[in-house]
Protein backbone atom coordinates (compact mmCIF):
# COMPACT_ATOMS: atom_id res chain seq x y z
CA UNK A 1 0.00 0.00 0.00
CA UNK A 2 1.61 3.51 -0.82
CA UNK A 3 1.95 5.92 1.99
CA UNK A 4 -0.38 8.67 0.25
CA UNK A 5 -3.36 6.20 0.32
CA UNK A 6 -2.39 5.61 4.33
CA UNK A 7 -2.17 9.52 4.87
CA UNK A 8 -5.11 10.26 2.86
CA UNK A 9 -7.24 7.84 5.63
CA UNK A 10 -5.16 9.49 8.54
CA UNK A 11 -6.15 13.51 7.05
CA UNK A 12 -9.99 12.35 6.34
CA UNK A 13 -10.48 11.01 9.98
CA UNK A 14 -8.68 14.28 11.22
CA UNK A 15 -10.70 16.52 9.00
CA UNK A 16 -13.55 14.58 10.50
CA UNK A 17 -12.94 15.15 13.90
CA UNK A 18 -11.88 18.68 13.28
CA UNK A 19 -15.66 19.25 12.06
CA UNK A 20 -16.68 17.33 14.94
CA UNK A 21 -14.67 19.73 17.63
CA UNK A 22 -16.38 22.90 15.66
CA UNK A 23 -12.47 24.07 14.34
CA UNK A 24 -13.43 23.81 10.86
CA UNK A 25 -16.57 24.65 8.88
CA UNK A 26 -17.06 22.81 5.97
CA UNK A 27 -18.21 24.42 2.77
CA UNK A 28 -21.90 23.65 1.19
CA UNK A 29 -20.15 21.71 -1.53
CA UNK A 30 -17.93 19.89 1.09
CA UNK A 31 -20.85 19.02 3.23
CA UNK A 32 -22.92 17.18 0.17
CA UNK A 33 -20.02 15.27 -0.30
CA UNK A 34 -20.57 13.55 3.55
CA UNK A 35 -24.34 11.90 2.05
CA UNK A 36 -22.43 8.32 2.34
CA UNK A 37 -19.00 7.18 1.83
CA UNK A 38 -18.48 6.51 -1.78
CA UNK A 39 -19.18 10.19 -2.17
CA UNK A 40 -17.02 10.82 1.04
CA UNK A 41 -14.52 8.94 -1.41
CA UNK A 42 -14.55 11.61 -3.51
CA UNK A 43 -14.14 14.55 -1.98
CA UNK A 44 -11.16 16.36 -2.75
CA UNK A 45 -9.99 19.03 -0.47
CA UNK A 46 -6.87 21.07 0.12
CA UNK A 47 -5.59 18.54 2.87
CA UNK A 48 -6.38 15.11 1.07
CA UNK A 49 -7.06 13.58 -2.21
CA UNK A 50 -10.14 11.95 -3.87
CA UNK A 51 -9.44 8.09 -3.52
CA UNK A 52 -11.44 4.68 -4.09
CA UNK A 53 -13.80 3.16 -1.76
CA UNK A 54 -11.45 -0.04 -1.79
CA UNK A 55 -8.06 1.86 -0.96
CA UNK A 56 -9.76 3.86 2.08
CA UNK A 57 -11.56 0.83 3.49
CA UNK A 58 -8.36 -0.59 3.09
CA UNK A 59 -5.89 2.17 4.45
CA UNK A 60 -7.93 1.90 7.43
CA UNK A 61 -7.54 -1.42 8.33
CA UNK A 62 -3.67 -1.09 8.06
CA UNK A 63 -3.82 1.73 10.73
CA UNK A 64 -3.38 0.23 13.94
CA UNK A 65 -5.47 1.52 17.27
CA UNK A 66 -4.90 0.61 21.27
CA UNK A 67 -7.41 -1.80 22.64
CA UNK A 68 -8.90 1.23 24.99
CA UNK A 69 -9.72 3.22 21.76
CA UNK A 70 -13.31 4.20 21.70
CA UNK A 71 -13.36 2.77 17.94
CA UNK A 72 -12.41 -0.96 16.46
CA UNK A 73 -10.96 0.04 13.84
CA UNK A 74 -9.89 3.28 11.76
CA UNK A 75 -12.64 1.93 9.46
CA UNK A 76 -15.34 2.19 12.28
CA UNK A 77 -14.28 5.10 13.27
CA UNK A 78 -14.28 7.36 9.74
CA UNK A 79 -17.98 5.46 9.23
CA UNK A 80 -19.19 6.81 12.45
CA UNK A 81 -17.31 10.09 12.00
CA UNK A 82 -18.79 10.74 8.64
CA UNK A 83 -22.30 9.77 9.98
CA UNK A 84 -22.22 12.37 13.13
CA UNK A 85 -20.92 15.00 10.44
CA UNK A 86 -23.82 14.54 8.05
CA UNK A 87 -26.35 14.56 10.85
CA UNK A 88 -24.88 17.55 12.61
CA UNK A 89 -26.10 19.34 8.90
CA UNK A 90 -29.07 17.87 9.25
CA UNK A 91 -29.58 19.16 12.60
CA UNK A 92 -28.34 22.53 11.68
CA UNK A 93 -31.29 22.38 8.86
CA UNK A 94 -33.97 21.38 10.88
CA UNK A 95 -33.41 24.05 13.64
CA UNK A 96 -32.80 26.86 11.13
CA UNK A 97 -36.23 26.06 9.04
CA UNK A 98 -38.08 25.79 12.52
CA UNK A 99 -36.84 28.86 13.72
CA UNK A 100 -38.25 30.72 10.61
CA UNK A 101 -41.63 29.24 10.43
CA UNK A 102 -42.37 29.94 14.24
CA UNK A 103 -41.18 33.40 13.90
CA UNK A 104 -44.29 35.88 14.24
CA UNK A 105 -41.84 37.97 12.21
CA UNK A 106 -41.98 36.11 9.42
CA UNK A 107 -45.82 35.05 9.19
CA UNK A 108 -46.42 38.93 9.16
CA UNK A 109 -43.81 39.43 6.27
CA UNK A 110 -45.49 36.56 4.64
CA UNK A 111 -48.65 37.98 5.10
CA UNK A 112 -47.36 41.91 4.04
CA UNK A 113 -45.84 39.61 0.89
CA UNK A 114 -49.04 38.41 -0.33
CA UNK A 115 -51.56 41.44 0.25
CA UNK A 116 -48.51 42.81 -1.89
CA UNK A 117 -48.82 40.69 -4.68
CA UNK A 118 -52.75 40.51 -5.08
CA UNK A 119 -52.26 44.29 -5.36
CA UNK A 120 -49.68 44.33 -7.87
CA UNK A 121 -51.74 41.47 -9.52
CA UNK A 122 -54.67 43.83 -9.46
CA UNK A 123 -52.62 46.93 -10.48
CA UNK A 124 -51.60 44.38 -13.94
CA UNK A 125 -55.26 43.54 -14.78
CA UNK A 126 -56.32 47.09 -14.34
CA UNK A 127 -53.60 48.37 -16.62
CA UNK A 128 -54.33 45.33 -19.11
CA UNK A 129 -58.47 46.60 -18.81
CA UNK A 130 -57.30 49.80 -19.95
CA UNK A 131 -54.86 49.13 -23.12
CA UNK A 132 -57.21 46.46 -24.06
CA UNK A 133 -59.82 49.26 -24.77
CA UNK A 134 -58.00 51.65 -26.80
CA UNK A 135 -57.62 48.65 -29.37
CA UNK A 136 -61.20 48.00 -29.64
CA UNK A 137 -63.13 47.90 -33.18
CA UNK A 138 -64.59 51.62 -33.58
CA UNK A 139 -61.42 53.82 -31.58
CA UNK A 140 -60.03 55.92 -34.07
CA UNK A 141 -57.79 57.69 -31.97
CA UNK A 142 -55.12 54.81 -32.56
CA UNK A 143 -54.13 53.72 -36.12
CA UNK A 144 -54.90 50.24 -37.26
CA UNK A 145 -50.94 49.14 -37.32
CA UNK A 146 -50.87 50.46 -33.82
CA UNK A 147 -54.16 48.14 -32.60
CA UNK A 148 -51.73 45.50 -33.90
CA UNK A 149 -48.75 46.20 -32.51
CA UNK A 150 -50.39 46.60 -29.16
CA UNK A 151 -52.89 43.32 -29.01
CA UNK A 152 -49.30 41.46 -29.90
CA UNK A 153 -48.13 42.79 -26.76
CA UNK A 154 -51.20 42.11 -24.59
CA UNK A 155 -51.17 38.59 -26.38
CA UNK A 156 -47.69 38.16 -25.55
CA UNK A 157 -48.50 39.34 -21.64
CA UNK A 158 -51.51 37.41 -21.16
CA UNK A 159 -49.50 34.42 -22.06
CA UNK A 160 -46.37 34.94 -20.21
CA UNK A 161 -48.66 35.82 -16.72
CA UNK A 162 -52.06 33.69 -17.65
CA UNK A 163 -50.81 31.17 -14.62
CA UNK A 164 -51.22 33.99 -12.46
CA UNK A 165 -53.58 35.78 -12.78
CA UNK A 166 -55.71 33.10 -14.59
CA UNK A 167 -59.49 32.55 -13.00
CA UNK A 168 -59.07 28.90 -13.88
CA UNK A 169 -56.30 27.04 -12.44
CA UNK A 170 -53.59 25.70 -14.99
CA UNK A 171 -53.03 21.71 -14.49
CA UNK A 172 -49.01 22.83 -15.26
CA UNK A 173 -49.15 25.31 -12.25
CA UNK A 174 -48.90 24.76 -8.45
CA UNK A 175 -52.02 24.32 -6.88
CA UNK A 176 -51.32 25.70 -3.56
CA UNK A 177 -51.30 29.23 -5.32
CA UNK A 178 -53.36 31.43 -4.47
CA UNK A 179 -55.46 32.36 -7.75
CA UNK A 180 -55.28 36.42 -7.32
CA UNK A 181 -57.82 37.51 -9.27
CA UNK A 182 -60.87 34.64 -8.64
CA UNK A 183 -64.28 35.86 -9.15
CA UNK A 184 -67.18 34.48 -7.33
Amino acid sequence: MRMRTLDNAKFRITWLRRIIAGEYQPTKFERSKLINLREFCTLDTATFRPTSYNSLKNACSSILYPQEHSYSSAWNEIKALRESVWNIGLDEVKKSNSDISNNDNFKEQAKSCLLHAQLCSLAYMELLTQITSLTRPGNRRIDEKSKHAINQIILNSRVKFDSIVSTVPNSYVDPNVVWLNERR
